[in-house]
């Protein structure tokens, strides 16, 4: 696999992670629809990339071993 397809993938994954933490946490809201709104508003287009660097963060912890364990762990 070249660069850009593990790239592509990696934020594919990021991406379903952010959405389970997303909506786990917003209950009356949903990632896709952060989404949407984040591409005719700066604050939401703020948002979404917190809740990627979040993503990422947990995906790449040390305690959560891992991205197999960190969406484990946000499927909880």
């Amino acid at each position: 696999m070249n660069m850009k397809m593990n790239e592509e993938l990696g934020e594919t994954a990021i991406d379903a992670l952010a959405r389970r933490l997303y909506d786990r946490c917003h209950p009356d809201d949903s990632f896709d629809e952060l989404r949407q709104r984040a591409r005719f508003s700066k604050e939401d287009r703020g948002l979404l990339r917190d809740w990627r660097a979040a993503a990422r963060s947990v995906a790449q912890s040390p305690e959560s071993g891992g991205r197999g364990e960190a969406f484990a762990a946000a499927q909880k």
